[in-house]
């Protein structure tokens, strides 16, 4: 069976409150960027992809007639020739751009997932020092099925400026700007779900989606809580209880039985 990952922190009420909703109602909680713990995180770098005057001033005023439909069609290509050869205005346009296409990002909904259970550092950046827990997601359910791979690299994706305007672009854009993060994470295999028009956070998933859970090798104080949560569910996942090896850097699962 594929299974994706998610770690969460126990840490505090409201995030065992959300936990057990999660658990409760088989769901995953859609994120906005805005909460992420990486400023680099859904960036992009907005360039002209030519050095041609005549595409560029013709791209250009294709966007301003988009925006501008009552202006004079010989204003709005006198703007679009003075914004195509300044590099300056350019620049602006370019920092207009960023800061619209952050807004919007902002929006989305974002699961994060994860190929690893036994990974020590997610476990210690996201699970509360090993406090948390780990659920696996069926990946063959709908909903955690669209899932996709993080590419990592060492530059941001690049966002041809022209093209801001095509409808056919923007998912483009947004794709790229969301499931590229620097190779400084590269550890943690991400995968992720992006939902363009989110309603509600906490998304109900399909029944039986949930079907394995893993308890931080330090948790203690909220173990009974989990557990009891588990026993009520109507499709119980299998449970493990995380354990580190006497020889080596590594945890291990260990099945439990509830």
């Amino acid at each position: 069976m594929n299974i994706l990952y998610k770690y969460f922190s126990l840490e505090n009420s409201e995030k065992l409150r959300r936990v057990k909703d999660i658990l409760e109602n088989n769901s995953i909680f859609l994120s906005s960027p805005s909460t992420f713990n990486d400023p680099f995180d859904c960036k992009a770098q907005y360039v002209f992809k030519t050095d041609n005057k005549d595409e560029i001033t013709n791209g250009i005023l294709k966007g301003l007639t988009k925006k501008y439909p009552e202006r004079k069609i010989e204003d709005l290509q006198k703007v679009a020739f003075d914004l195509a050869n300044s590099k300056d205005q350019q620049n602006i346009l370019s920092k207009e751009a960023t800061l619209k296409l952050s807004d919007n990002i902002n929006k989305l909904g974002i699961f994060c997932l994860s190929s690893k259970m036994d990974n020590i550092l997610l476990w210690a950046h996201y699970a509360d020092e090993h406090r948390g827990i780990c659920i696996g997601y069926d990946r063959a359910k709908q909903g955690i099925d669209i899932a996709k791979k993080v590419i990592y690299g060492k530059d941001y994706p690049k966002v041809d400026i022209l093209k801001l305007g095509e409808k056919e672009y923007v998912k483009t854009l947004v794709d790229l700007t969301v499931f590229t993060k620097s190779e400084d994470w590269i550890y943690e295999d991400e995968y992720r779900i992006a939902c363009y028009d989110v309603r509600d956070r906490l998304q109900r998933m399909q029944e039986n989606t949930i079907k394995e859970i893993y308890l931080g090798l330090k948790m203690i104080e909220n173990k009974e809580a989990i557990l009891d949560i588990i026993q009520k569910m109507k499709n119980k996942p299998k449970v493990f209880q995380m354990r580190s090896k006497e020889d080596k850097f590594e945890l291990y699962p260990e099945e439990t039985i509830i």
